[in-house]
């Protein structure tokens, strides 16, 4: 996996295509903000905040993608469905 990951990114950075790099470390930030929502109680709301102020900079730098702003809906259910699960846990 991590061989075909560094062969697609020579490819891009070979064509002069950094904007799927930057897609692509949105994708892995993305995916930690959600690992760390699930699993810390207090910082949801902080991680969801913490995108928001660096939705703006992934849109200026990297066009208007419309995946971009459905990922700050994706993070705001993340934050719900996490909020749902510690209620039925009573924390």
């Amino acid at each position: 996996m991590g061989a075909f990951a560094a062969y697609l990114a020579a490819e891009y950075v070979v064509r002069g295509d950094f904007t799927k790099h930057g897609l692509c470390g949105q994708a892995i930030v993305g995916g930690a903000i959600v690992i760390g929502i699930l699993k810390t109680t207090g910082a949801r709301v902080y991680f969801f905040l913490f995108w928001l102020l660096l939705e703006d900079f992934v849109r200026k730098y990297l066009g208007n993608n419309m995946a971009i702003y459905f990922v700050k809906d994706f993070l705001a259910l993340v934050v719900l469905i996490s909020f749902l699960a510690a209620y039925r846990r009573r924390k």
